[in-house]
């Protein structure tokens, strides 16, 4: 059986596109041209790679198998090729980052300002977002993850534990009290985003020494809600109610004042923070992982510079005891989105 990489470079492309006319435009060839090599290679491996509808396509579960397989095959010879050169790898080419948004606007933002320039040809595209992509079907190189990791096809290494608390401003607490018991929070307005879609209106606290697995659940309610983490934490620092976020979001308000942590004997969840990507990551996945590891790994504080680089590989996923809810609409197991 002989693929031509021409062929499996314009299969994954499809991959990732709505339809075959995108996927053509994308590459420069008419629609017949990408039919016939999706053809090509249904005849050469005897299967059918996709469902083809008349507005779009998608995989069948052969093709899911045979797109990862494609993705790892590019990515061994373009490592090859990287290790063969006169004077070592040159990082380029487009990568694909996913980032939950206060990520994104906070502490990833020196990370990705610091790859950009020590490697000029990048193309880095990130995407904000708190809702959970999937990493196949958006073409996603390396995503950064809250919450526990079911087991899947995809690649993840634990960056480290956070803690999800509650916090609200000194105005704000000054104006409405201090709450002193989950049972509090019924007086008060909070402040609620969406997690993967979903409302992220329960709100988890370990009752007083109490054992890990015991957690009390709190229903909140407040008059505003956002699908934007970082909106709901903007209105946390304007003294429009209280928010539970994850320690890591909130480092830089807690230290200078701006944000108060409440309910200090009644600690939250612990959250896991991962990297997450599809395939076995090429150089450049590899080198902006260890950056990321290096700023936000549990070896180093929220603030701490990034390190060198260092090769992500293939990590015993995450096991915390955090709960989530996943609202993927698709067929591959996903990691399911927890609240930060």
């Amino acid at each position: 059986m002989d693929c031509h990489l021409h062929d499996l470079r314009v299969f994954l492309r499809v991959t990732t596109a709505a339809s075959l006319s995108e996927a053509g435009r994308a590459l420069q060839l008419t629609p017949a041209a990408v039919s016939a090599v999706i053809k090509r290679l249904e005849s050469r491996l005897g299967v059918r790679l996709l469902e083809r509808h008349s507005r779009a396509c998608r995989l069948t579960p052969a093709g899911e198998r045979f797109a990862q397989a494609a993705a790892q095959a590019l990515q061994t010879l373009a490592d090859v090729q990287d290790t063969l050169a006169p004077r070592g790898p040159v990082l380029k080419g487009p990568l694909r980052l996913s980032a939950p948004t206060d990520l994104a606007h906070g502490a990833l933002g020196a990370v990705l300002d610091g790859f950009a320039a020590r490697h000029p040809q990048v193309e880095l595209v990130v995407r904000v977002t708190d809702r959970v992509h999937d990493l196949w079907r958006d073409g996603i190189d390396l995503a950064v993850r809250w919450g526990e990791l079911p087991d899947s096809s995809l690649r993840a290494r634990r960056l480290r534990l956070t803690r999800r608390l509650t916090v609200a401003s000194p105005a704000y607490l000054a104006r409405r009290g201090v709450p002193q018991v989950p049972s509090d929070l019924a007086q008060h307005d909070c402040l609620v985003y969406d997690v993967g879609g979903v409302p992220d209106d329960r709100w988890h606290y370990h009752p007083p020494g109490h054992g890990p697995g015991d957690l009390q659940t709190v229903v909140v309610r407040g008059p505003r809600r956002a699908d934007d983490s970082l909106l709901a934490k903007r209105w946390a620092l304007q003294g429009l109610g209280l928010l539970n976020k994850s320690d890591l979001d909130l480092a830089d308000e807690l230290q200078r004042g701006t944000l108060v942590a409440v309910l200090a004997d009644w600690p939250g969840p612990t959250v896991p923070l991962s990297l997450v990507t599809p395939h076995r990551p090429g150089a450049a996945v590899r080198a902006l992982a260890a950056q990321i590891e290096a700023f936000l790994g549990e070896k180093a504080g929220p603030g701490a510079p990034a390190g060198p680089d260092a090769a992500m590989g293939e990590n015993p996923r995450p096991r915390a005891g955090a709960r989530g809810r996943s609202r993927s609409p698709t067929s591959r197991p996903t990691p399911n989105p927890l609240p930060r």
